[in-house]
C-alpha cells in the first residue's frame, strides 16, 4: 500500500484506496478534506494567507511529560 502511494498521483492513489476498502470514489472530496486537516495540523499553509504566530503544534507531550503506558494488567 505504502508503494502505490508513494509511487502514484494523489487521485490515482486515493482512488485505488476508495475501492480497496468500499468506500465512494469521491476524490476530489477525499483530497479537500486531507489538506483541511493537513491545514489544521500546520504541515500546510492556511488558505487565507494567514501565518499561525504559534507555528505548527508540537507532540502531545511537548510540556515535558510523556503520556503514561498502557495498562498491561
Amino acid at each position: 500500500m505504502a508503494e502505490l502511494v508513494e509511487a502514484s498521483p494523489a487521485p490515482v492513489a486515493v482512488a485505488a484506496l476508495c475501492r480497496r476498502w468500499g468506500y465512494p470514489v469521491r476524490v476530489e472530496q477525499w483530497l479537500e478534506m486531507a489538506d483541511e486537516a493537513l491545514e489544521r495540523l500546520g504541515f500546510l499553509p492556511s488558505e487565507d494567507g494567514e501565518d499561525d504566530p504559534e507555528g505548527p503544534p508540537g507532540p502531545r507531550w511537548a510540556s515535558g511529560r510523556r503520556p503514561r503506558p498502557p495498562d498491561t494488567g
